[in-house]
C-alpha cells in the first residue's frame, strides 16, 4: 500500500481517488503492484492542516450490514497499532513515533452487505473493493483521499473476490479484508478465490507486521531498492519488503528512518506502551491479570516450571511458548488444583535465545519472558 501524490500548501484533501494503476498491492506470495510506483514523500513538505493538530493515524473497523460487530477484532486492531507505535519508536531511537486518533479504533456498522463491496461498480474490478470500502468510510467520517491530517487504515470484515485487491492502498488510505482480522486474533486465513493456493497460516505477529508495512507506505516509504525488479541486492529482511512476516524481528533501513524523521506524522513522544507480545493481542495491553505467574529456573536449559496460585473456579490452563520471531513452538494444557498450577514445560530441541511464555486461564492472561540457554 502506498501514500500517493504529495501535499502542497493549498491541498486540503481530495475526493478524487488514486487511479487503479497507482494503487500498491502487497501480498505475502508476491509483493507486486499493477502500475507505476508513485510515492508521495511526506518528508519536508509544508502541509496545509485544519487547525494546529498533529497528524494522526485513524484505524477503522468497518462491519457490513450482514456481519456482526466483534469487539475482539476491535481490541486486536488497537493492540496491533500500539505495538507498532512502540516498534517504530524503538527503530528511530529518538522518541519519535506516530500518533493514534482517539478513539484508537472507530467501529462502524454500514448499510451495505458484503456482496456490495465485491460487486458495486466503482472503477476497475481490481480496485472496486478498495474504492467501495473507502467511500463508505468517508461518508461516515468526513474523510478524503490525501487528507493532510489523517492516514486511514481500514479493516473491513468482508472478503474480496477473484481479481480484486483485498489488501491495497493509495492516497493515504489503506484497505485490508477479513483475513487480516482473522490473522490478528489467531483465526485461520481462508482462500477467497478458487484459483489461489491455500493461504499460509501465520501467527498474529505477521499480521501486525503487515499493518506496519502498509503504514510505512502511507508515511512515504517505498519498497527497498531493487526489490520490485527482483534484483539480488534487494534487502529482503527489511519491514518494507518481506520483513513483515517475521515481525518484530525486522528493521527499517537508515534511509527509511531519515524519511520518517522528516514526516509530520512523526513527533517526539513519551515511551509508547503496548501488548507484551504481538502474538497476544487479545490480552489487555495495560494490565496483566495473572500477576503472580512465575517461571523457575530462568534462565533455563532443558525445562522450566510454570507456577501460578489457585484461582477460584479455574481448573484448566493453556501454556504457550513463543519464540523471538513470534512463532508458537510449544502448546500444553495444565491442570489447576487447590494448590494452583505447577507445570513443567520441556525446552529440549529449542535454540538458545529469548522466548515468551503465555498462560491463559479462562479470560485471564499472563506473560513472562524466558531465556533459554
Amino acid at each position: 500500500m502506498l501514500f500517493l501524490g504529495h501535499f502542497t500548501s493549498a491541498q486540503q484533501g481530495s475526493a478524487t481517488p488514486p487511479a487503479p494503476n497507482d494503487l500498491h498491492w502487497c501480498r505475502p506470495e508476491a509483493l507486486s503492484k499493477p502500475g507505476a510506483d508513485l510515492i508521495g514523500k511526506l518528508a519536508g513538505l509544508q502541509v496545509a492542516r485544519t487547525g494546529a493538530i498533529t497528524p494522526e493515524v485513524r484505524l477503522i473497523y468497518l462491519v457490513p450490514s450482514d456481519r456482526t460487530i466483534n469487539p475482539v477484532y476491535a481490541g486486536a486492531i488497537a493492540n496491533a497499532a500500539r505495538d507498532l507505535r512502540r516498534w517504530y519508536q524503538q527503530q528511530l531511537g529518538n522518541t519519535k513515533t506516530f500518533t493514534l486518533h482517539s478513539p484508537v479504533v472507530e467501529t462502524y456498522q454500514t448499510t451495505h452487505p458484503v456482496s456490495w463491496y465485491q460487486t458495486n461498480p466503482n472503477g476497475s474490478t481490481f480496485a472496486q473493493f478498495y474504492y467501495n470500502a473507502a467511500q463508505d468510510v468517508f461518508a461516515l467520517t468526513g474523510g478524503t483521499y490525501y487528507d493532510p491530517n489523517y492516514v486511514y487504515a481500514i479493516y473491513i470484515d468482508a472478503e474480496s473476490t477473484c481479481g480484486q485487491c483485498g489488501g491495497c492502498g493509495g492516497g493515504g488510505v489503506l484497505v485490508v479484508n477479513s483475513n487480516d482480522l482473522r490473522g490478528l486474533v489467531g483465526q485461520p486465513a481462508i482462500r477467497m478465490c478458487p484459483n489461489e493456493p491455500e493461504p499460509v497460516q501465520y501467527p498474529p505477529c505477521r499480521w501486525v507486521g503487515g499493518l506496519g508495512h502498509e503504514l510505512g507506505h502511507a508515511f512515504g516509504l517505498p519498497h527497498p531498492p531493487g526489490c520490485d525488479e527482483g534484483q539480488s541486492t534487494c534487502d529482503y529482511n527489511d519491514l518494507m519488503w518481506l520483513g513483515y512476516i517475521p515481525y518484530p524481528a525486522t528493521y527499517l533501513r537508515a534511509s527509511e528512518q531519515a524519511t520518517l524523521n522528516q514526516s509530520p506524522f512523526f513527533t517526539a513522544q513519551s515511551p509508547a506502551s503496548g501488548p507484551t507480545s504481538c502474538n497476544i493481542l487479545l490480552a489487555a495491553h495495560s494490565s496483566e491479570p495473572l500477576a503472580e505467574l512465575s517461571l523457575s529456573p530462568n534462565p533455563a536449559r532443558t525445562s522450566v516450571t510454570v507456577q501460578l496460585p489457585a484461582r477460584p473456579g479455574a481448573t484448566q490452563a493453556t501454556l504457550t511458548l513463543i519464540d523471538a520471531l513470534g512463532r508458537t513452538v510449544r502448546t500444553q494444557a495444565g491442570a489447576l488444583s487447590a494448590g494452583g498450577l505447577r507445570q513443567e514445560l520441556a525446552l529440549s530441541g529449542l535454540a538458545q535465545g529469548m522466548y515468551v511464555v503465555h498462560v491463559q486461564v479462562g479470560a485471564a492472561h499472563g506473560v513472562r519472558r524466558l531465556l533459554v540457554e
